[in-house]
């Protein structure tokens, strides 16, 4: 059994607080500030360490507190959900290149990019304004990343013979293979 890193048990930590804060103290304009602090620093943690992690418990980790936080964000905002709402859209894209993974190479887990990580503060930045209740339309900019890094996720899946960590995007993994071949 695979034990948990003090990175793991930060995120668990944070992800809970963030969900409790924002639950018991729904409109306060402090718990707002604090919350965005909060999910900040589980963004800053996700980029610099989860490219580099191939342990299961930490990825679904990783996994379920983005997801327990998007719940805690939509019951708390009432955001409206219907099939071609953002939210409802990214999260029916991104676990695609998951699932393709877990078929190719029965892993769990999914090759990160720059552009993995550019989605991932457009997801942040975009449930940050749902918290602080205004709208600037990253809506739209967290879901057109979402379609485009899914995208790439899944050629390198496609491309790739064996599970890549980080690949830093599908161009470099393109010209390595041309430079090898030749």
């Amino acid at each position: 059994m695979n034990t948990l890193t003090i990175y793991d048990w930060v995120k668990l930590g944070l992800s809970i607080s963030i969900s409790i804060i924002l639950l018991v103290f729904r409109y306060s304009m402090i718990s707002e500030t604090i919350v965005t602090c909060l999910l900040l620093t589980i963004l800053v943690f996700d980029i610099v360490k989860y490219n580099r992690i191939n342990n299961f418990t930490s990825v679904l980790i990783h996994y379920l507190s983005w997801i327990f936080i998007m719940s805690c964000v939509i019951y708390v905002r009432r955001v409206g959900l219907h099939f071609w709402s953002p939210l409802v859209l990214i999260l029916f894209i991104k676990p695609l290149a998951l699932i393709f993974n877990i078929l190719k190479f029965k892993k769990l887990y999914i090759t990160k990019t720059i552009l993995g990580n550019l989605w991932l503060i457009s997801l942040s930045l975009y449930l940050i304004e749902l918290i602080l209740n205004s709208t600037h339309g990253l809506a739209s900019f967290a879901l057109k990343l979402a379609i485009i890094s899914t995208l790439e996720t899944t050629l390198i899946i496609l491309i790739s013979n064996k599970l890549l960590i980080y690949e830093p995007s599908i161009i470099t993994m393109g010209w390595k293979k041309i430079k090898n071949h030749f």
